[in-house]
């Protein structure tokens, strides 16, 4: 579960986050660090599994890093189209956009490997592009954990 690591002023410097940690403004002056530890997102142990690596492998060696790169990039409008199909509530998906905005501005590792650039496209880390198990182990156990987090939030009835 989401932490609370520290509420400060809006005024402080940002840079001193660290992975996995981002602000949230509560009000005009103050603002919340959150952060997601590690082990919420990944246990291996839970999810091991050969089969999809070595398959996975398989696929992965057919690409090239370059190909791979491009592949994994979405843009800020595709972002956008996704969020509005996939959030119904208008506040809800005013704060999202409003996060993806902030860290867009800011470039903060909240959502290490996951990073956004200074022109809004949404990627993955290349190191992590690089290492096959490490892609694997983002892209099949973290988004099953993520998955699985944001199917335990309590749905509201009002859109």
């Amino acid at each position: 579960m989401a932490k609370l690591v520290r509420v400060c002023r809006n005024t402080e410097d940002e840079e001193s986050l660290d992975n996995y940690q981002m602000p949230l403004v509560i009000d005009g002056d103050l603002k919340m660090i959150m952060e997601i530890p590690s082990n919420e997102i990944l246990s291996l142990d839970e999810y091991l599994d050969c089969g999809s690596y070595s398959d996975f492998f398989k696929t992965y060696e057919k690409m090239n890093v370059d190909e791979l790169a491009v592949s994994c990039k979405v843009t800020h409008n595709e972002v956008l189209s996704f969020l509005s199909q996939a959030v119904p509530c208008v506040g809800c998906r005013q704060s999202v956009e409003k996060l993806y905005n902030h860290i867009k501005k800011t470039s903060q590792p909240a959502l290490q490997p996951l990073i956004i650039t200074q022109s809004g496209v949404l990627t993955i880390d290349p190191s992590v592009l690089k290492d096959p198990f490490l892609l694997h182990t983002f892209l099949y156990y973290r988004g099953s954990k993520l998955n699985e987090i944001l199917e335990s939030i309590p749905k509201c009835r009002r859109n």
